[in-house]
């Protein structure tokens, strides 16, 4: 198995506040589960998670059959591997983005840069979507589950226009989310990190 690169999406900083809350506030056996999800939205390579699960999961199989249970390092234990992975620095890479070959061959870079008047918006867009699957806006924008009747469907168009004294009609598209202005885009923003 190859080993996973442990190039960062999130700032470094901002990982390892989340790492040390997820161990001082995560009950034993939710542990795993937490950390998981952390290795996931933090680092670009999904094997990273992969690996710690694979792990954890070979452990519980190997309890199950009743193996014999060896001695155990410290990163034997979901709290321990974290810990292990906070300290070594080598592991806590800054995420690089790769450089194609327009950019790299080219001497302006204004000829090929993208028209970031548009792309901030429908990026935003894409990414309040990604995060909404992920379970980061339950009262705005809740999972609704097709076998289960909940409560009345929320109408997000009202609430955005009541927060931000803004018409927006929502779910947007990437071509509307385009069009926005961007005092409207920017209210988006705002709005979406206080429900978050």
């Amino acid at each position: 198995m190859n080993e996973p690169v442990y190039a960062m999406s999130w700032p470094r900083a901002l990982f390892v506040w989340e790492a040390h809350r997820i161990l001082q506030t995560a009950p034993e056996h939710k542990l795993r589960l937490w950390t998981g999800h952390l290795l996931r939205e933090a680092f670009e390579d999904d094997g990273i998670a992969e690996v710690f699960e694979a792990k954890f999961e070979a452990l519980n199989n190997a309890a199950v059959w009743g193996v014999p249970s060896m001695p155990t390092a410290s990163s034997d234990t979901p709290r321990g591997w974290l810990q292990a992975l906070l300290s070594d620095e080598k592991r806590l890479k800054p995420y690089k983005p790769p450089v194609y070959y327009a950019e790299r061959h080219s001497s302006n870079l204004a000829d090929i840069g993208p028209d970031t008047r548009y792309s901030f918006a429908e990026d935003f867009i894409e990414l309040v979507e990604e995060m909404s699957r992920a379970g980061y806006f339950p009262k705005i924008l809740p999972k609704i589950c097709e076998d289960e009747t909940g409560p009345e469907t929320i109408d997000v168009s009202k609430d955005l226009r009541r927060a931000t004294k803004q018409v927006i009609v929502w779910p947007l598209t990437s071509l509307q989310a385009s069009l926005l202005p961007e005092p409207t885009v920017y209210s988006l923003v705002e709005y979406f990190n206080d429900q978050a």
